[in-house]
């Protein structure tokens, strides 16, 4: 069996005329290029959708990143606002202290004004 060396186009011209001999055999030849050309398409097809889903999950990926920054912030205001509700419930508390303390007080002052008539 001989061994060709050369350019692609150079090649199938020798397999043409020195590997081919029927009809059949070029037309089975023709038949898997035309099968190569079909896989080749669907590979590219197949790497373009690949390609494409890799950027939405960029994407995706980009928005959780963005999502979780945005969870971190609102957690970081809703403390800062239970801080805030605290610091409010103890002044309350302070306040309706020195409200009962006052009543208690004028209750005192009023039953030792009555007391001394």
């Amino acid at each position: 069996m001989e061994v060709y060396f050369g350019p692609p186009k150079l090649m199938a011209s020798y397999i043409r005329t020195h590997c081919l001999s029927t009809p059949v055999e070029m037309k089975a030849l023709r038949a898997a290029r035309d099968e190569l050309g079909q896989a080749k398409m669907a590979l590219i097809s197949e790497t373009a959708k690949l390609t494409a889903a890799e950027r939405r999950l960029q994407h995706s990926d980009s928005n959780l990143h963005t999502a979780r920054a945005m969870v971190s912030d609102l957690e970081g205001a809703l403390h800062e606002r239970n801080d805030d509700l605290a610091e409010m419930t103890a002044a309350r508390n302070r306040w309706r202290k020195a409200a009962l303390a006052l009543g208690a007080i004028c209750a005192l002052l009023g039953w030792w004004l009555s007391a001394g008539r």
